[in-house]
């Protein structure tokens, strides 16, 4: 999140590997939408290779909610166990839906942690803005 801004919790729809009611709690995303992917059986933990699914809960929780919709994902991990293509392909689902309800989709990408390639496959399709100092900033962008 951009330092110094906090969104309204209810506008954002996160997907993450880890438990939800731990993330909730850790940074305090009371209000928001969080969902797990995973393997494992679990109330609202959603299959990576189900990608259809994950569009389905994108699209209804959009279209309840006015203004922009966040869709946060930190891709890292599912990268790890998925590979990069069940990924890339769950990411374009999630901009199809944020599109067509006029929200984002931000992901969080530690480019220590995934190879060139993975990291050139994730970018393709996406604008990317780089955190840290102005050099690795991305053309067009800003440290504000």
């Amino acid at each position: 999140m951009v330092q110094g801004h906090r969104p309204d919790l209810a506008s954002l729809l996160l997907f993450v590997s880890d438990d939800p009611e731990r993330v909730r709690e850790r940074y305090q995303l009371q209000g928001a939408s969080i969902h797990r992917i995973s393997r494992l059986e679990g109330e609202g933990n959603i299959s990576p290779a189900n990608v259809d699914r994950a569009g389905q809960v994108a699209e209804l929780h959009c279209s309840r909610r006015k203004g922009k919709t966040l869709v946060l994902i930190p891709v890292v991990a599912e990268v790890a166990a998925e590979g990069v293509k069940p990924v890339t392909r769950l990411l374009e689902v999630l901009y199809e839906v944020a599109v067509a309800q006029e929200g984002e989709v931000l992901v969080h990408l530690d480019p220590r942690k995934l190879t060139l390639a993975e990291r050139r496959s994730l970018e393709r399709s996406a604008h990317v803005v780089r955190v840290g100092k102005s050099r690795d900033l991305a053309p067009g962008t800003s440290k504000e």
